[in-house]
């Protein structure tokens, strides 16, 4: 935002069922929304391409986050967890797990982004303008990462789920890695995606793209990378 502005940021509700505060004070949570949350609203904005004014776009179907939560709870086995279909307390119910799970990960503080694989398949990527950014956001996508992965092992019902994917992890070279991000952000799909560009919600323009299984999103400001995130459908 310009200094000494004001912008009216379009949110969306994550709790359904609640209409009353737990506290009169605002909070930010421990982690980013879930990824099919995030992609639902990306795709929601991007259908809006040439048929709705730029300011108008990012106000996102409500009832359609609203079920993206659901889905999320009814996936990771946490419904029962979070009765008002809380995106918070869906991920609270497994929070000592995910937090033991990705101890391991450190961050570095040369690093402004990073990308994860699993089982070698290029899942996602977050890139920030400043280390710093990054460092607020680090432990938060973490969270997010290790519900994912734990969803995904639900879904195809291995019990051993995250034992076994420690145990047959597999290495990627620097090289390896370059390749595979270099083709994803920059050849998505040979060429071949739908792009969708707009104002920012307050300084910049947001562009994505959009092809069979993935969705890049970037944030620029006077031809500077304020963020880039690319999105793959699990």
């Amino acid at each position: 935002m310009p200094p000494n502005s004001k912008s009216i940021i379009p949110v969306s509700c994550v709790e359904q069922g609640r209409w009353s505060d737990r506290t009169p004070h605002f909070s930010p949570s421990d982690e980013i929304a879930a990824k099919n949350i995030r992609m639902g609203k990306h795709d929601n904005i991007f259908s809006k391409s040439n048929i709705m004014p730029s300011h108008t776009k990012h106000f996102v179907d409500q009832g359609e986050v609203w079920d993206n939560v659901s889905m999320c709870a009814s996936i990771s086995g946490t419904t029962s967890s979070a009765p008002t279909g809380s995106h918070s307390d869906m991920f609270a119910a497994k929070r000592q797990d995910f937090q033991r799970y990705v101890r391991g990960f450190v961050l570095n503080p040369d690093a402004n982004g990073l990308a994860y694989f699993i089982d070698g398949e290029l899942m996602g990527c977050e890139i920030f303008n400043r280390r710093s950014i990054y460092c607020d956001y680090f432990d938060k996508i973490l969270i997010s990462i290790a519900f994912e992965v734990d969803s995904l092992f639900l879904r195809s019902r291995q019990s051993s789920r995250w034992d076994s994917l420690f145990s047959n992890r597999k290495t990627l070279s620097n090289s390896d890695v370059s390749d595979v991000l270099y083709s994803s952000f920059f050849d998505i799909d040979n060429g071949v995606a739908a792009v969708d560009s707009c104002k920012g919600v307050a300084l910049g323009n947001e562009f994505r793209l959009r092809d069979n299984k993935s969705m890049f999103y970037s944030l620029m400001f006077d031809d500077h990378t304020i963020h880039k995130s690319l999105l793959v459908a699990n």
